[in-house]
Formats: C-alpha cells, sequence, structure tokens
C-alpha cells in the first residue's frame, strides 16, 4: 500500500502543478480547437478534480458544456519516455504522460 500511497501522490502533484520535471502534458485535436478560455476551462477542471477512474488518480472524466473529457496519465520510464517505468513510485525513476481528450476522442 505504500508504494501506491506514494504514486497517487506524485500524479496528484504532476495533475494539480502540470510540473515540467515531472512529466508533460498533451492535448488531442478536439481540444486544441477549442477557444483559449475554454482550454483554460478544462485545465482548471483537471487540476481541480476529484473523482477519478483509477485508485492511483491516473485518469479522471468530467462534463463541461454538453461534452464528456477524459484526462489519462501514463507513468513512463525517465530515461526514455517509452516504456511503463519499473517503480512508478519514484519521482528519479517515472514520467508522467497526461493526454486531456473529449470523450469522443477515446
Amino acid at each position: 500500500m505504500y508504494k501506491n500511497n506514494r504514486v497517487r501522490k506524485l500524479n496528484d502533484l504532476f495533475r494539480t502543478t502540470f510540473d515540467p520535471s515531472l512529466g508533460e502534458v498533451f492535448v488531442t485535436s478536439g481540444v486544441a480547437s477549442l477557444e483559449d478560455a475554454a482550454q483554460a476551462t478544462l485545465m482548471r477542471r483537471v487540476v481541480n478534480a476529484t473523482h477519478f477512474d483509477e485508485q492511483d488518480g491516473s485518469r479522471g472524466f468530467f462534463r463541461e458544456d454538453r461534452v464528456d473529457y477524459i484526462w489519462q496519465m501514463e507513468v513512463l520510464d525517465r530515461e526514455d519516455h517509452e516504456y511503463a517505468s519499473d517503480a512508478p513510485w519514484l519521482k528519479k525513476k517515472s514520467w508522467r504522460r497526461m493526454t486531456i481528450m473529449r470523450g469522443d476522442e477515446w
């Protein structure tokens, strides 16, 4: 349970700060096509999320202006950013990649 709590804390830290030392954020074309104010609203919804699909806080969803949105976080190896981290609870060995998308882009 201890490692799972540490993974959750790192996931929450990245989700609430978008700290570039912890990972990167991508948006799909459906989100990128929105006006800046609408994108900012979506980012605030992710940062302030309280409902998660996974216990480790790696995925969530919400509805905004009658559209479903999903955000998903992968925890990758810090060196190559390609494969899953073998130690997602360690900041020095993990890299988070978050994608924010419309539900119909899932």
